[in-house]
């Protein structure tokens, strides 16, 4: 059984006990003793298969400690990376070249058999996330320093290699954090392909945002046709597209030379995509409050709150004293959340 499935399972059974708890001091219901104990049985026995089955929290200080345990897992990735990098950049002018080809080679290699190794003895993945994660890292160290060594040209398939090495961890284990540095890697390459038909240097084409755009848009939608991995890849492909739409949007509406299109007229431009940023926000909150994604409400509503604070600096900010213009900001605040209050008690149903 999936982990997210055999959580969702675990949960519901530890709310059932509570609630009953709760009809049973209330008087409103009391099971007979016999039922009771066929039902507890029956649910011991199930969790008993689901914790040997995979890593589920049979209680709200287990959540909480799986809540700290991965955030110990970013910053323990984030750490050993730097580590690793900083020691690298130390020893590099102290050794040759055949140390320095192994100083680089060896522990991307020996680091994806961690992995494997780790995602088979620990169930939670957590351990596996921080190996996978320095693999990949220490992937793209390897072919930096190979670039330098023998003065290798810069190029856009340095992405493409780094994105696909965190790709194939990433599925083969099922590990979230390898995936976030494939969806970088990979969108980051297909990114700099606008830079070609434009005839410009590969990180040239960084200076456009529709590309990016259509990237969040084909990373929301990808999971519809492709459906790999755990559930949880496909709520961090639609969050990651969705923030890229927001980046995106946010961009273009602010100065005009964020487009393709700048030569075009710049109050018409970025107006045209204020109007399409604020529609395709609203989008996401609909859509988000209608499908239960949350990824998708917090995207939309934080796209729509940076677009109307942006759009209240340009409008008012030399038009009024500082203490109005924040007045008015916290009005607009107030008001979203008003508003997403409304939305909130519209979509209430009770089961």
């Amino acid at each position: 059984m999936a982990k997210q499935s055999a959580q969702q399972r675990a949960d519901r059974i530890v709310a059932f006990r509570a609630e009953l708890s709760e009809l049973e001091a209330a008087g409103v219901a009391t099971l007979d003793p016999v039922m009771a104990t066929q039902i507890r049985a029956h649910h011991d026995a199930i969790l008993t298969r689901l914790a040997s089955e995979t890593e589920v929290d049979l209680s709200r200080g287990e959540a909480r400690l799986s809540a700290g345990m991965r955030a110990a897992s970013i910053l323990g990735a984030a750490a050993l990376s730097a580590a690793w990098g900083f020691f690298v950049a130390a020893t590099w002018n102290d050794i040759g070249r055949p140390a320095r080809l192994a100083l680089v080679t060896i522990p991307p290699i020996l680091l994806a058999i961690g992995t494997a190794v780790a995602a088979r003895r620990e169930q939670s993945g957590y351990v596996a996330s921080i190996v996978a994660t320095v693999a990949t890292i220490a992937f793209g160290v390897n072919l930096a320093a190979l670039g330098v060594l023998y003065d290798l040209p810069d190029s856009r398939n340095f992405l493409l290699a780094v994105g696909s090495f965190a790709m194939i961890l990433a599925y083969g284990y099922g590990l979230v954090l390898p995936l976030l540095g494939g969806i970088v890697g990979i969108g980051g390459w297909l990114w700099s392909l606008a830079a070609i038909p434009q005839g410009l240097w590969w990180d040239g084409a960084y200076g456009d945002f529709e590309p990016l755009a259509l990237l969040g848009l084909g990373a929301i939608f990808l999971p519809r046709l492709v459906r790999r991995g755990p559930p949880s890849f496909t709520t961090t492909w639609r969050a990651c597209g969705a923030a890229a739409v927001m980046v995106a949007l946010l961009a273009l509406g602010q100065t005009h030379s964020a487009s393709l299109f700048d030569g075009m007229n710049a109050a018409l431009l970025e107006g045209g995509y204020q109007l399409i940023g604020g529609a395709s926000f609203a989008v996401m909150i609909w859509q988000g409050l209608a499908r239960d994604r949350s990824e998708l409400v917090r995207a939309g509503t934080i796209g729509m709150g940076m677009l109307l604070f942006l759009r209240a600096v340009d409008w008012f900010w030399e038009l009024m004293p500082k203490w109005l213009f924040f007045l008015l900001v916290g009005a607009l605040a107030f008001g979203t959340l008003l508003l997403l209050r409304r939305l909130r008690l519209a979509e209430r149903r009770l089961p």
